[in-house]
């Protein structure tokens, strides 16, 4: 009996958090339908007022801009017959609740037809010879209020190559010397050096410059990869 009522707790928790899920995967359920609809009024009444968005090349969109340069004009072109989503599935989706927070990952392969997007303008212009299809990995973030779901944020992502994945985990790692450990840590924290790719950021090319120049560790056409440990 002990066991019991001392489990009591947990399993409201878990009740909690398997209700709280299944109404987040009912909202997504709907923004799904509406995105193929192009429902506009659903998708916007389905975001937050302060929804962010951070596409894959990198652009920060606001709920206002993301509406009226992508959602809107997809929309009126699927109202008008003239594009329609041929293939829009959303696979390995996995679902965190945390209290009034909701993380959303997974993989949206999508082809349509009927429009094509516009990177210069960014937003979508009618072609019925255009076609596309690609895959891309997703991360959004759900915020819960009066007890209803809403999208607070986005990150799209495409995926890498297998090959170019495969050269990455098979990249060459080694451990710097305790100085230029020292001299990493002053900057940002615990680094590895890893071979055949080259530095980014600029207190990145300020340590490898240190490592040529003092300890001749790492060679031209390699950079230093945040590890933390």
């Amino acid at each position: 009996m002990f066991i019991g009522v001392a489990a009591l707790p947990r399993l409201a928790a878990q009740s909690i958090d398997s209700s709280a899920e299944a109404a987040l995967r009912s909202t997504m359920a709907e923004r799904h339908m509406a995105s193929l609809e192009g429902d506009t009024q659903k998708i916007a009444s389905s975001m937050t007022d302060a929804y962010l968005q951070t596409d894959i090349s990198g652009v920060v969109q606001s709920k206002e801009i993301w509406l009226k340069n992508y959602f809107i004009p997809l929309a009126q072109l699927i109202k008008a017959g003239k594009f329609r989503w041929e293939v829009y599935d959303e696979k390995d989706v996995q679902v965190r609740t945390h209290g009034d927070t909701g993380v959303v990952i997974g993989t949206l392969e999508a082809k349509g037809s009927g429009a094509r997007f516009d990177v210069e303008q960014h937003t979508w212009v009618a072609d019925p010879n255009a076609t596309f299809s690609g895959k891309l990995h997703f991360t959004r973030v759900y915020i819960r209020q009066d007890g209803k779901w809403f999208l607070a944020a986005l990150q799209n992502a495409v995926p890498i190559s297998p090959t170019t994945a495969s050269k990455q985990s098979s990249a060459a790692t080694v451990q710097p010397a305790p100085e230029i450990q020292k001299l990493a840590k002053a900057f940002l924290g615990t680094w590895s050096v890893t071979e055949k790719i080259e530095p980014s950021q600029l207190c990145r090319t300020a340590v490898m410059a240190a490592a040529r120049k003092y300890i001749g560790l790492a060679p031209e056409g390699t950079r230093l990869s945040r590890g933390f440990t």
